[in-house]
């Protein structure tokens, strides 16, 4: 949401002061509407991109309201200098800020299931081997890369290539689970799941 306002041309207090009223006004004078957002009904990314449009437009009605404090729910200073971060990175050439939105939006829920992946791997001792098959979720698998790491990783290069194998089918269905919580209906989890991976950055991912 941070990016979204300001690739919208909002300058860094602005958009700062504007994700801390809308997640407020969510939390606190709307609960109804979030409410009714995480009910099975619509994409909860489709509802979250609306709202803070509406509430941007309300906020140009509402100026002379009170800004920062005034007891408002406050978002961690710490996310706000995060979420600068990942801004100033951004190339300036992004199109649109709706399609910044939702390359955002994909890469929470990548980052979300990879985390879940990385937790399932460390729980069996495997950090390493998460670490080593984790580039190959987004690049292709150089010649001799199993004859290479396997040995590294005590493994034959036909187990190392199966293990591949089955770390993509397994974020896959981590990316799935997640993206199903966001839907409303079971026939749009496909569409929704491509969106994902479109905007991501990987539209031919073939693992889901």
């Amino acid at each position: 949401m941070y990016c979204f306002l300001r690739r919208g041309g909002r300058d860094h207090h602005d958009a700062q002061d504007l994700v801390q009223g809308f997640v407020a006004s969510l939390l606190e004078d709307d609960r109804h509407r979030l409410r009714q957002a995480l009910e099975p009904k619509g994409k909860f990314r489709s509802f979250l991109l609306s709202a803070l449009r509406h509430f941007v437009t309300d906020d140009e009605r509402r100026r002379q309201a009170e800004r920062r404090g005034g007891g408002a729910t406050h978002i961690s200073l710490d996310e706000m200098a995060a979420a600068e971060g990942r801004y100033a990175n951004e190339p300036a050439t992004c199109p649109t800020p709706e399609e910044e939105f939702d390359r955002r939006y994909a890469c929470q829920v990548i980052r979300q299931a990879l985390l879940m992946l990385r937790q399932e791997y460390e729980t069996k001792s495997k950090a390493e081997i998460f670490n080593t098959l984790e580039p190959l979720l987004t690049e292709e698998v150089p010649v001799g890369f199993y004859e290479q790491a396997a040995p590294r990783l005590e493994m034959t290069p036909g187990a190392f290539k199966t293990e591949l194998s089955r770390f993509r089918r397994r974020f896959g269905r981590l990316v799935r689970c997640e993206v199903a919580h966001t839907v409303a209906e079971p026939e749009d989890l496909e569409d929704e799941i491509r969106y994902v991976l479109g905007a991501w950055g990987r539209p031919d991912q073939k693992v889901l």
